[in-house]
């Protein structure tokens, strides 16, 4: 669990991703960011680490970090058909 002061550092990351545009989910002190290819989540994998170890001073664990492709739906009816599901890459950065 994240208390006092991570919740606060990790607060300025939910502001930059919210500032870059970037969908994100955080659990804690685990973030999913979601782009449209691999090439974007290699650029802000990157970019994105870079911002959390020298901004906020933590460090990025590259052994749990990935982009990875995973599947998002747009609505409930898409689900009728498994080829109208949309992909999508995420990029995972957990910290600690």
């Amino acid at each position: 669990m994240v208390h006092g002061r991570h919740h606060i550092v990790l607060d300025e990351l939910d502001k930059e991703l919210e500032k870059r545009g970037l969908h994100f989910v955080r659990f804690a002190d685990d973030c999913v960011i979601y782009v449209k290819g691999k090439r974007a989540g290699d650029r802000v994998m990157k970019s994105v680490s870079r911002f959390i170890s020298r901004k906020l001073k933590l460090k990025v664990n590259e052994t749990k970090s990935s982009v990875t492709r995973s599947r998002a739906t747009r609505s409930t009816s898409d689900l009728d058909s498994p080829s109208a599901r949309p992909t999508r890459e995420s990029v995972s950065t957990p910290r600690a």
